[in-house]
């Protein structure tokens, strides 16, 4: 294979694509070489202790600062780890305890029926404020107050009465009389005879009667100490004889201890909206037993007089009427011998 000719042994360029510098020019120049016993090479100056830094593992030199050692766990450590938590811990809660103790107000005292109702009669003439509160928050659906409630001592015609309370037959038929005060409390509308103007007798404005007379025997439990017994008039349907309600202190102990509104609702219910509400059923049982009112002369007492309860259900079946024997009276033929309260 014959050699590569010399490109300066090229005839003249006329594209000038060939080079005019002489290639030998650009070589580096020639240096002469240096005795090597004429340079020594020498490491860098280090300090005690620094080339040894350098190289892992390698051994302290002797004389030198020695380093602090990182202390090793001991077997006991662990123990003395959670006895140091269990302090913190234990101080912690000394701390929040003091500052709960300092920042808690000074005890008030509290009167305890204070907080079983929102509201609560005054001390002047509390059964009349009783039956004032209560009966102004039972509405027609017109708007109109359901019925005017008048409060009155168990008597008539001034002469005290007392309760003759007769059982049904299937519990036995027993009569018996009840002991302690009793307070009255009758429903009035403005009909004829007591009865509701407005609107038509139903199973539903029945039991929102009842509910209002239940409403008014747990006020008179709770604030008037002295009375044992409340009997409720309800108002009758036109043409007809009203019920009777009665309830005894020792029947609504448990409704007495807890919040009034614990057992009955906080928004009193409307004629249409009674059955649906969460105290319809409590209501219910509590004012399941209806009762026929009438009037006879007492025995017990000379000039006393009976009012005599009997179950409603017994009374119309026996041919509706509420007279006790001889001498009983309709209770409604003598509604105006009522006295104050």
């Amino acid at each position: 294979m014959s050699e590569r000719p010399d490109p300066r042994d090229r005839p003249p360029d006329p594209a000038g694509t060939q080079p005019k510098v002489d290639l030998e020019s650009l070589l580096p120049e020639h240096v002469d070489a240096i005795d090597a016993e004429a340079f020594e090479e020498r490491p860098p100056q280090l300090g005690p202790g620094e080339g040894m830094a350098l190289v892992p593992g390698a051994p302290e030199p002797a004389g030198g600062v020695v380093a602090a050692s990182v202390p090793r766990d001991t077997k006991h450590t662990p123990r003395f780890q959670f006895l140091f938590g269990a302090l913190l811990a234990v101080g912690a809660v000394a701390l929040a305890a003091a500052v709960a103790i300092a920042l808690r107000p000074e005890p008030q005292t509290i009167d305890p029926a204070a907080g079983w109702s929102p509201w609560r009669p005054g001390s002047s003439t509390p059964i009349t404020q009783i039956a004032d509160h209560v009966s102004r928050e039972y509405r027609l659906p017109s708007g109109h107050q359901l019925v005017l409630v008048t409060p009155a001592p168990l008597a008539f015609l001034g002469i005290p009465a007392q309760i003759a309370l007769e059982e049904p037959i299937e519990q036995g038929g027993n009569i018996s009389l009840l002991q302690g005060n009793g307070l009255i409390y009758r429903m009035c509308g403005l009909g004829s005879e007591c009865s509701i103007h407005e609107g038509k007798a139903s199973a539903r404005r029945l039991l929102l009667l009842r509910r209002e007379a239940l409403e008014l025997a747990l006020y008179t439990f709770r604030y008037i100490d002295a009375v044992d017994q409340v009997v409720v008039f309800l108002p009758p349907a036109p043409g007809k004889k009203g019920a009777t309600l009665l309830f005894q202190r020792d029947q609504l102990g448990p409704q007495l201890l807890r919040p009034l509104h614990a057992s009955l609702a906080h928004r009193t219910p409307s004629v249409t909206g009674v059955e649906s509400s969460p105290d319809a059923s409590l209501v219910s049982r509590l004012t399941t037993d209806l009762y026929a009112s009438s009037l006879t002369p007492g025995n017990s007492d000379p000039g006393g007089i009976f009012l005599v309860l009997r179950p409603l259900s017994e009374a119309t079946s026996s041919g509706g009427s509420s007279s006790s024997g001889s001498g009983g009276s309709d209770l409604s033929d003598l509604s105006q011998a009522l006295g104050g309260p």
